[in-house]
């Protein structure tokens, strides 16, 4: 579907400048993920203890799942 409205702007408003705004739109989100990322990396150095307790709150989010993708892969073995 996605395709189809992007074929179909590209013919109303024609393939030059659907080029040229597709293409600064790319742009923006790109500079807003790097800002995101940058903005991340500086809280990281600023506070290292903030970070160590995500980085720790991921972790056993990450067990947790590794445990019930575990347990479903025993249970359709039949253990």
């Amino acid at each position: 579907m996605g395709d189809d409205v992007l074929n179909h702007l590209r013919e109303v408003i024609g393939v030059g400048k659907f080029v040229h705004v597709y293409n600064s739109v790319r742009q923006e989100v790109k500079n807003l993920r790097e800002n995101r990322k940058r903005a991340e990396k500086i809280k990281v150095l600023v506070d290292p203890e903030r970070n160590a307790k995500r980085k720790m709150r991921m972790n056993v989010k990450r067990q947790a799942q590794k445990r019930r993708k575990i347990s479903e892969y025993k249970a359709r073995q039949g253990f």
